[in-house]
């Protein structure tokens, strides 16, 4: 049966679901979790046999006959044409390992997927697949593919990257078992994305996921970061609008996947958002549009509208080992009219942008005088102390690192407009908005930051 038939045969029992009363027309309630695995019990208990583990894995004799090997995990049976290594051998223990988390992040009681398995197929040369059925299944595969019990993937440049793909289909196949589908092409790859990447540690052998990578080289060909900064550098950034309503070209979707990543970890890793990233889950057998709609209404009811502005910080600064807990932004709150004995603020060195509870005013100006002493991390082994101006032996995005920043959140528009205080400034405002403060710094490195600066604002001349 062609990859395409499944597929469809799969969305019509997918379809037949939500003619389950939770799903009535009308109807807001959001299923339990309880409820939501007995929607994916349903839909896969009326699936296909092509796609059922106990038919998959009479591919295996087929295969070994094939001269290909059998590698059997608790919960991956994998098919290879690779010779022995050690990466190659342990890849269905790191995928018995990643099982029980994706339950705990989704919230799956253990026992029920103890017993769940997937045959997993990593091609390195395809024809030596040419006498079996077992790539046939897949057509076209370019470099993963999941379906029912099955996945595939190709050989990849680096280990790292061959375990984030076969955890990446290992998620689809999570997910689709559990709850009986994968939902919109936004939360289905960002999820695979997200719980895709991981650390493993070879001397504990324990896996992490999901996991921000910390440099590049913990994540050897997996690139997302980049793409995004260069995307981003050409102007050619996505609103999480967008994101959310966008699709993955055939012919390139390299981007996507980016795209798909950055929203699912920003989400995941801000503390507005994680809680609703993770309970999506439940709804993900609704029809796609209805999916996205009830997810976009749950953000902005915990957002109370700040999301835009906490996405565009979150794209200004986007880097490897990004610190989620010292660069969220506490308080959005609208500020108030500076009076004109003018206002002192305190700012913490280790900390992303913090509101100063000022509404500036387009056209006017204010003057700022900055002091204070406050480290900004070490320098071959010896603290690096920063006073407002910065210290120039370092720069971070341009600027020198520590020097005192401000930045406007437009009324309106809910953007951004960030200029440099240093010591002391006189600044008009462009628009209408509250005022923050921050010093320059690297989100990977605000946790070794100490200390505060001083602010006196007051109204300019």
């Amino acid at each position: 049966m062609s990859v395409v038939k499944i597929l469809s045969q799969i969305a019509v029992l997918a379809a037949l679901s939500f003619l389950f009363p939770l799903f009535a027309a009308g109807s807001v309630k959001e299923p339990t979790l309880r409820e939501a695995l007995a929607i994916g019990t349903r839909i896969r208990n009326e699936c296909p046999k092509e796609l059922l583990f106990e038919t998959a894995k009479k591919s295996e004799t087929e295969a070994q006959t094939a001269g290909l090997r059998v590698i059997r995990g608790k919960h991956l049976h994998l098919i290879t044409d690779l010779p022995d290594s050690e990466e190659i051998e342990r890849l269905p223990q790191i995928f018995d390992a990643a099982v029980p988390l994706w339950a705990e992040y989704f919230r799956v009681p253990a026992k029920t997927v103890d017993d769940w398995t997937m045959v997993g197929v990593l091609i390195g040369d395809s024809k030596r697949f040419a006498s079996t059925a077992i790539l046939r299944r897949v057509p076209n595969l370019r470099h993963g593919f999941s379906v029912g019990h099955w996945l595939w993937i190709r050989e990849q440049k680096s280990d790292y990257y061959r375990r984030h793909l076969l955890l990446h289909e290992g998620v689809h196949g999570f997910v689709n078992n559990f709850f009986g589908s994968c939902g919109p092409s936004w939360y289905m790859e960002g999820l695979a994305e997200l719980l895709g990447t991981h650390h493993w540690d070879d001397k504990t052998q324990q896996l992490t996921l999901p996991y921000f990578p910390e440099n590049r080289e913990a994540v050897p060909y997996w690139g997302r970061i980049r793409i995004v900064n260069d995307l981003r550098v050409e102007n050619q950034t996505r609103s999480v609008e967008s994101v959310l309503t966008m699709s993955f070209d055939e012919a390139d979707d390299t981007p996507s996947y980016a795209w798909s990543w950055a929203l699912a970890a920003f989400l995941n890793g801000h503390p507005l958002y994680g809680d609703s990233l993770r309970d999506a889950v439940v709804n993900v057998s609704l029809p796609h549009k209805e999916f996205t709609d009830r997810f976009r209404v749950k953000i902005e009811s915990v957002s109370s509208g700040r999301i835009r502005a906490d996405w565009s910080d979150y794209l200004e600064h986007l880097d490897y080992g990004y610190d989620f807990q010292k660069t969220a932004i506490d308080d959005m709150d609208r500020g108030a009219s500076l009076k004109k004995s003018g206002k002192e603020l305190r700012i913490q060195a280790d900390r992303g942008w913090q509101n100063g509870g000022i509404l500036v005013e387009k056209g006017k100006a204010y003057s700022f005088l900055a002091q204070g002493r406050y480290h900004v991390g070490r320098e071959e082994r010896k603290i690096l102390a920063s006073e407002p101006n910065g210290v120039t032996i370092r720069y971070y995005r341009g600027r020198p690192l520590g020097i005192l920043l401000g930045a406007v959140l437009s009324d309106k528009e809910k953007e951004w407009t960030a200029f440099p205080i240093g010591e002391s400034t006189t600044w008009t405002s462009p628009v209408t908005g509250t005022i923050f403060f921050r010093v320059n710094d690297s989100p990977s490195e605000l946790a070794d930051n100490e200390g505060e600066v001083v602010i006196q604002i007051g109204p300019g001349r």
